[in-house]
């Protein structure tokens, strides 16, 4: 626990008694440093010595220098800023290059010459459950195969270092994208050096650069949108890859020779060779989320046998509870108004996009089970949107978001009449490109061209694209068929109207059908509304392909907007509802004096 050693001190550092030379005691104990320590030290240097260095008796002056002495290797004095990070918060958008911008500082008792640096690349998944996954190669000794995905799979879409090239069209990978056109990979795209080589990764920042200059250096850095024409790589475990939270780890090299100032004067020692690390962390953002919801569709339940048209009792106006609510349920020749709303995902991290053009498309597929046919006159090319010089508004910000709508008309292939299908309802490709992040004022790359005063994502010659699947939907060629038959143009207070519908049985046996009018009870101030005569509780038999109708006669009592009666129908062979208004569902109109 303690060492005792004796010291005979120097005659200057003390004075001699009675000719006696008296012996310093200087014990060594075991203890720990009171600062935490910036150099690596082994369990002998922390225990004994180091820590007690510059501790000693009054009668030693530290003009005589340490007891011991520690000799380290020349150390880089740069500094190191990562000048993107404060303008984009550590994102970067999917789908375009992103440019990340360095400022280097020479330290102020060196000047650096020959001033190089190399990126490697390497990123990971984030899965539901907070487990992350890293992207490597299979064959990677150093990871389990339950700790790894492949990198070569095109559904992870594997985060890769770019530089700009000759080449004008996409150039493809081998990570199953394709890069956009005018840029290729750094290496093989992590930034992995030539084995034989191994200054072949690096590349020249500047030649000189005096104590306290800044010099500036940037890597770029690649990941492209989900391609939903991939959806059929089928990899165990894959499915929902495209939701992961990507991050990709940079760890930048920089090497460059020093000279170093002694004491502030101009004298300079011998020229060294040093390194430093230092690492970049981004997380992958989509450039657009999409949301959809259904508008309105012309033709009632049919009769359709999905869940959430099940009814347990054909005189009740109660259905059964469904969990899948944001399925939407559609009948074989229906036409349905979709909307959508686009919002840029990682604006609140100053990542503004613009948009260029938004486009429906069918899914070009020979498995797919049915079409969906863009009805919208006014859509030339299924072009739902786009930019031009009237329409100019089509930045997304904070708080802002563009809207769009679309016409569909559902057609089933005959291969699935007999049955039923669900799918999506298209595909909307979105074409869009980023708002440029200027560099700090004074801040420039050299013989970068185009992209010497920008950073962050980079606005590409050719707009970037994404795709979203539409709207979840059931699809079902239904059992029967109801129509509405015209009201009239104008309905006039006290004066009678025809309310009537026609429905046709389309399969090939007979059916029982129960027709209800809800009792005025369960309206709110119903009876103050209208008269009604008609069948209120009905059961009707059809034979296979044969038409029925009936009909009311109406007797508007009020002025305004009124509700007309609450009418129903039931299948008891299939216990569906083939009608079924509710108070939450029921047309509405205008009556006139």
């Amino acid at each position: 626990e303690e060492v005792k050693v004796l010291f005979c001190p120097i005659p200057s550092a003390t004075t001699i008694v009675n000719d006696e030379k008296p012996m310093i005691e200087l014990p060594i104990r075991r203890k720990k440093p009171a600062t935490d320590v910036k150099f690596k030290r082994t369990p002998f240097e922390e225990d004994n010595y180091i820590s007690e260095a510059w501790k000693r008796p009054e009668v030693l002056p530290m003009s005589l220098g340490p007891r011991c002495l520690r000799l380290l290797p020349p150390m880089a004095n740069m500094t190191v800023t990562n000048i993107t990070e404060p303008f984009t918060k550590g994102r970067v958008l999917e789908g375009t290059v992103n440019r990340i911008v360095l400022k280097l500082t020479a330290g102020a008792t060196e000047n650096c010459s020959d001033i190089k640096i190399c990126a490697k690349c390497s990123s990971s998944l984030t899965i539901e459950g907070g487990s992350a996954k890293r992207i490597s190669l299979p064959s990677d000794s150093s990871a389990e195969q339950g700790d790894i995905v492949n990198m070569m799979n095109p559904r992870v879409r594997t985060p890769a270092l770019v530089k700009l090239d000759d080449t004008p069209k996409p150039t493809p990978t081998d990570f199953g994208y394709d890069l956009p056109g005018g840029w290729g990979l750094v290496g093989n795209g992590q930034g992995e050096n030539d084995e034989y080589n191994p200054e072949s990764g690096y590349s020249s920042v500047a030649s000189t650069l005096e104590s306290g200059e800044d010099a500036y250096a940037y890597f770029d850095i690649f990941r492209p949108s989900p391609d939903l024409a991939k959806k059929d790589f089928e990899v165990a475990g894959d499915s929902d890859m495209e939701s992961h939270i990507c991050q990709s780890d940079i760890d930048v090299s920089i090497r460059y020779r020093q000279k170093r100032c002694v004491g502030g004067s101009n004298r300079q020692l011998n020229e060294d060779f040093v390194s430093l690390e230092y690492k970049v962390t981004v997380l992958w953002s989509p450039p657009v989320n999409a949301v959809f919801s259904p508008g309105s569709n012309e033709l009632f339940p049919s009769g359709n046998r999905h869940p959430s048209n099940s009814v347990t009792d054909p005189t009740s106006s109660q259905t059964k509870a469904y969990q899948s609510d944001e399925e939407l349920v559609l009948i074989d020749k229906e036409k349905v108004v979709t909307n959508g709303t686009l919002e840029a995902s990682a604006c609140v991290d100053g990542l503004d996009i613009e948009i260029e053009q938004v486009r429906f498309a069918d899914i070009n597929n020979d498995n797919t089970p049915c079409q969906f046919i863009l009805r919208n006159e006014c859509h030339k090319d299924n072009v739902l949107y786009e930019r031009d010089a009237i329409n100019p508004a089509n930045a997304l910000g904070v708080g802002s978001k563009l809207s769009f709508a679309w016409t569909a008309e559902v057609k089933m292939k005959e291969a699935y009449l007999k049955g039923s299908v669900s799918t999506n309802l298209g595909i909307v490709s979105v074409k869009w490109h980023p708002v440029p992040l200027e560099l700090p004022t004074g801040t420039a790359l050299n013989g970068n061209g185009e992209f010497a005063l920008v950073h962050g994502p980079l606005k590409l010659a050719t707009s970037s694209s994404c795709c979203f699947l539409g709207p979840s939907c059931y699809i079902e060629n239904a059992p029967f068929e109801v129509k509405m038959n015209k009201l009239p143009d104008v309905i006039q207070v006290a004066v009678p109207f025809e309310l009537s519908y026609c429905i046709t049985n389309k399969t090939s046996l007979d059916q029982d059908v129960d027709i209800q009018l809800r009792d005025f009870d369960y309206v709110k101030d119903s009876n103050s509304e209208y008269l009604v005569g008609g069948p209120t509780n009905n059961r009707k038999c059809l034979a296979p392909n044969e038409s029925h109708s009936f009909s009311f006669m109406i007797v508007p009592t009020k002025v305004g907007q009124v509700f007309l009666p609450q009418i129903s129908l039931a299948s008891r062979r299939f216990n569906t509802w083939i009608m079924h208004e509710t108070p939450e569902r029921q047309s509405l109109h205008c009556v006139l004096p």
